[in-house]
């Protein structure tokens, strides 16, 4: 991310928005969960950041090499990026299975590719979102620049 975005600032809008949109997240499936897993609402809590968590560092890690290697000023084309997401769902439908096959839990071989995903699909919009902030920020600034000008 420090290739992406060049400020401390933007870098901690992007994580402060990751994390208030992965808690959010938590907030509104800890009913439907909570039925299921039976160690409290924190221990759950905790272990849900951490799985989208996971998903974002996978995916920013995926993102991030892309991004340098195709351009440094349009950004990803948008067929890549459908190509990084599916590539996460296919990690996390092996990582259900994997689980289920381990321990025979169908909840928990839901939940932890659920969130693996959506971990990934948070930062993908946390970015994408911080981009389009900076593009229209920028555009501001120059067209400030112009006006004062004449």
């Amino acid at each position: 991310m420090e290739k992406l975005f060049c400020s401390k600032t933007e870098r901690v809008y992007i994580y402060i928005y990751q994390f208030a949109l992965m808690t959010l997240l938590i907030l509104i499936s800890a009913k439907l969960s909570l039925d299921y897993f039976d160690f409290g609402f924190i221990l759950y809590a905790i272990i849900s950041y951490l799985i989208m968590f996971t998903g974002a560092i996978i995916y920013q890690k995926m993102y991030i090499s892309i991004y340098r290697a195709v351009t440094r000023t349009k950004g990803v084309p948008i067929v890549l990026k459908y190509l990084l997401m599916t590539l996460i769902l296919i990690v996390s439908i092996v990582t259900g299975f994997i689980m289920f096959f381990y321990e025979r839990s169908l909840y928990a071989s839901m939940y932890v590719p659920a969130f693996l995903f959506t971990g990934a699909l948070i930062w993908d919009t946390c970015v994408n979102q911080m981009i389009e902030i900076i593009e229209e920020r920028d555009k501001r600034d120059i067209k400030f620049i112009i006006n004062h000008k004449n």
